[in-house]
């Protein structure tokens, strides 16, 4: 279908198979690293470069549809559904669809979105987020005005029972690639998202601690275990003639490790995009804990915590986080003392438990993400996975 858009006429591909398909969002970090390993970060880019890769495959008459309408627009613009992040539609009867807004901000807002039911197919322009209604009149016979939240249509629809996705507007990156059969073919294609289709916003914030974003969103193994590196800046001064002499730049090493998550329906996918809308790639850093077990606990106390591991003092780590009744807290290490077999971690906030309540005990790092690229990989319809580095900066 073809549609006119404030950008020019628009070739609608209302079909767009999620298996063997991608997502790509690309944000822009410029990273300036000191001599002590610490960073100063600059965002270069609002809002992230988004590329879709699908891969089609059709039959018969719709493998001619499909050539003529890629032989005369290849170069022109394309309406592309995210059907990855479809969600079911209320009945519509009018200019305003009421609708739960909050979750899917960094994909439906203002802008073009596609509603599909079994027997019909719309691309409607969103103009507005919520609106103002009357709701009576209070004693003094003055309207009472309330908020009701929702899309604002640019012009009045009648649907039932359908679903609502995001329509983005792209050009085609780069060439098709074609593979064809006598009576099938299967194309290979890169959409670029105008940028200018793309939302600007900020993702939702979450817990803080000590003035940045916290969250306890647990390490996905790769098999039974998780490749990860200890890395620090090294310098070699090797005249190739006789001996040699090494040196750091950095105080602390880092920690490089995957960031894997699986999403298995359209909220964790909205709930992730928000995660990465707010790190806007490598700019802004996050609280995670380590889980690892690098701490054994022998006792604890209202505000400390008894370890037997003997090089604690040396490493100079400041923060862990626990985990009490299913519930992971952040505290500071305000103190460390060692005595004969142990060593004793003032900590604060007070933890006020025993040891036989501590399920989990580990260092708390300071990370931001390692790129500034991340790709969703779709497994069907809903679920997602996406996997991207993560490093531990000096905190």
């Amino acid at each position: 279908m073809q549609i006119q858009t404030k950008y020019g006429p628009v070739h609608v591909l209302t079909a767009c198979p999620l298996l063997s398909s991608t997502e790509t969002l690309e944000f822009l970090t410029e990273v300036h690293e000191s001599y002590n390993g610490s960073e100063d970060r600059n965002n270069l880019r609002d809002r992230p470069r988004q590329i879709l890769n699908f891969n089609y495959v059709n039959f018969k008459k719709a493998m001619g549809d499909m050539f003529h309408m890629l032989f005369a627009n290849l170069r022109g613009l394309w309406g592309i559904p995210l059907k990855q992040c479809a969600q079911d539609l209320p009945s519509v009867d009018g200019d305003f669809i009421s609708f739960d807004t909050s979750r899917n901000l960094s994909d439906l807002n203002l802008g073009y979105a596609f509603i599909q039911s079994k027997t019909e197919n719309l691309v409607v322009e969103i103009i507005s987020i919520g609106r103002t209604v009357q709701n009576g009149v209070d004693e003094n016979d003055e309207p009472i005005f309330e908020y009701e939240d929702g899309f604002q249509l640019s012009e009045a629809i009648t649907i039932d029972n359908a679903t609502i996705c995001p329509l983005r507007v792209c050009i085609i990156d780069n060439d098709v690639a074609i593979s064809a059969g006598g009576f099938w073919a299967n194309q290979q294609i890169s959409f670029r998202v105008l940028a200018e289709d793309m939302p600007e916003i900020d993702g939702l914030e979450p817990a803080q601690f000590l003035n940045e974003d916290i969250y306890f969103k647990c390490l996905l193994l790769e098999g039974d275990s998780l490749s990860m590196t200890l890395t620090q800046n090294q310098i070699i001064v090797d005249g190739d003639i006789g001996g040699f002499q090494d040196f750091t730049n950095w105080k602390n090493p880092r920690y490089l490790k995957p960031f894997r998550s699986v999403l298995s329906n359209e909220f964790e996918y909205f709930d992730y995009k928000s995660f990465l809308y707010r790190r806007l790639g490598k700019y802004k850093a996050f609280w995670l804990p380590l889980y690892e077990q690098h701490l054994n606990t022998v006792s604890a106390g209202a505000n400390w915590i008894d370890v037997d591991n003997d090089y604690v003092t040396e490493a100079d780590r400041k923060h862990i986080a626990v985990k009490i009744n299913d519930i992971w807290s952040a505290h500071t290490i305000t103190d460390k003392v060692q005595s004969v077999g142990k060593v004793r971690l003032s900590i604060t906030p007070a933890l006020n438990a025993t040891l036989s309540q501590v399920q989990s005990l580990c260092y708390l790092g300071l990370y931001r993400l390692a790129a500034d690229t991340a790709e969703f990989s779709f497994l069907g319809a809903r679920k997602a996975q996406v996997n991207i580095p993560i490093v531990e900066l000096n905190s």
